[in-house]
């Protein structure tokens, strides 16, 4: 599937994707009726975690913007970035909402512009965020790394 075919049906593989791996790891999902910023809920124990998920294909280039409006950051506990490049292994970034509000970004009447270039390798894929000359290494937040953070 390409992103050109339809971007909704494409979010939604994100998604989808995203529940999968929350049930793998035994967290409770809900989803809300209405999409208003928060897509998906879970629940570990007594905490609830809301999450906005964002999906990009990265078939075509490496850099790409993570867009999200501001309110919304405010409004959900993480932003879950799925990286999809047209293979089999699917990376995805796990990302507290206070660490993006924190960051430098690009700011248009779309939103807020992080910059993320991710290049693909099965072993070891590279994820950063660079905006004006500072750079930031995102492993942290990668695929279990990011995980950990809301166990």
């Amino acid at each position: 599937m390409t992103a050109q075919k339809s971007t909704g049906l494409f979010g939604k593989f994100g998604e989808n994707y995203v529940i999968g791996i929350f049930l793998e790891n035994n967290f409770e999902v809900f989803r809300p009726d209405f999409d208003r910023g928060t897509d998906v809920i879970i629940k570990k124990g007594k905490k609830c975690y809301s999450f906005q998920i964002k999906t990009r294909n990265y078939e075509t280039d490496e850099d790409r913007h993570l867009i999200i409006e501001k309110q919304t950051l405010k409004q959900v506990n993480f932003i879950i970035y799925i990286l999809y490049n047209g293979h089999k292994d699917i990376n995805f970034l796990v990302i507290p909402s206070k660490d993006l509000l924190k960051w430098k970004a690009g700011n248009d009447i779309k939103g807020l512009h992080y910059p993320i270039k991710y290049n693909y390798d099965h072993d070891k894929p590279e994820v950063s965020f660079s905006y004006k000359e500072r750079t930031r290494n995102l492993k942290k937040y990668l695929n279990e790394n990011g995980l950990k953070l809301i166990k």
